[in-house]
């Protein structure tokens, strides 16, 4: 077997993926321990899943909002000396961004508009679309993932949207009751 220009040994390749996967079950149980020492991972999940967990983007702005501004109080005169104007992290939602990750904007030269932190939405639309699914007879995991992934790169507020209208019935197969709807 070759790939990138080296040849590879199928049997080292399945082992060094059985000791990979090993490597990574004993970190996930290291992080399980850390959230609440002797706790298992799928125990931590469940803990982590019920704290700091906000509904809505307005709230979720907030709270992130809270945390960022905490983290410069304990970051000046601690770890660094941040001059006033420096001092204030403006949190805004990404809204319709397609990066799955947070970035940063400076702020201006004049220091008129503060630094901006972005956060996408793109996760937490996915699931409160999902869990308001499961509340609906007739939900099915699994058609309800392949619908959904039809769908496609359409944005945010399209996606949030057509994720409401997956049809659930039977019949359906899992597709979306809107016309035009998927890929094209």
């Amino acid at each position: 077997m070759q790939g990138l220009g080296a040849v590879i040994d199928p049997v080292d390749a399945y082992a060094w993926g059985w000791e990979e996967l090993r490597r990574i079950e004993a970190e996930m149980a290291r992080e399980a321990n850390r959230v609440r020492p002797g706790a298992s991972v799928d125990e931590a999940i469940s803990l982590l899943d019920e704290t700091q967990y906000v509904v809505g983007a307005d709230p979720y702005r907030a709270w992130l909002q809270k945390r960022h501004d905490w983290a410069v109080e304990q970051l000046h005169g601690t770890h660094f000396d941040i001059a006033e104007p420096l001092r204030t992290v403006e949190v805004t939602l990404a809204r319709g961004s397609t990066s799955g990750a947070a970035y940063y904007t400076p702020p201006s030269e004049d220091l008129t508009r503060p630094g901006r932190t972005w956060w996408p939405l793109g996760e937490r639309a996915w699931l409160a679309a999902r869990d308001e699914a499961r509340r609906r007879p007739g939900f099915d995991l699994k058609r309800w993932h392949t619908a959904a992934l039809d769908l496609g790169p359409i944005g945010l507020d399209g996606l949030a949207e057509s994720l409401r209208r997956i049809d659930r019935s039977p019949r359906s197969g899992g597709n979306l009751t809107a016309p035009g709807a998927g890929r094209q």
